[in-house]
């Protein structure tokens, strides 16, 4: 790490400076969201969908993989039917829960969501193997810490 000594104690504190980089990245990102009409969380519903064709995931499968409440994934899942990007049906196993799929048009939209990444990417003075090593040693820390959590 460069000179610390200018800069302040919460600049050196790994969880202010996760938290401030999460939330200018999530700006940039919801900056592209907006050219195609999506919130962030919609973005992260579509990418957790598996886009296979009989595939899909229970309400309580996304809301494991993007870590959020139940409570609070209706909304997204709600405009994302609207939008005609992804439908929900009954579980045939379990009739009191849903599956979520992708449509065609919702395959498509994650296709394109996809590139953002690369998009963002561009937009930084980060290259491509810079953002992936950075990406791995918070992966590693977002392991250690939620080793033993459960939504």
């Amino acid at each position: 790490m460069s000179d610390t000594t200018k800069r302040t104690t919460a600049e050196l504190n790994t969880t202010f400076l996760l938290f401030i980089t999460a939330r200018q990245l999530i700006k940039k990102y919801q900056e592209e969201l907006d050219k195609v009409q999506l919130s962030y969380f919609e973005y992260l519903v579509l990418l957790a969908l598996p886009d296979g064709k009989d595939e899909g995931m229970t309400i309580t499968q996304i809301c494991t993989t993007i870590h959020i409440e139940p409570g609070s994934i209706s909304p997204y899942i709600k405009n994302l039917c609207t939008k005609k990007l992804v439908f929900k049906r009954h579980n045939k196993r379990d009739k009191r829960s849903f599956i979520v799929k992708l449509t065609n048009e919702g395959k498509e939209m994650k296709a394109k969501m996809e590139e953002l990444e690369k998009t963002i990417l561009e937009k930084s003075s980060l290259d491509i193997g810079q953002a992936e090593d950075i990406g791995d040693k918070v992966f590693g820390y977002y392991k250690e810490v939620y080793k033993n959590e459960k939504y």
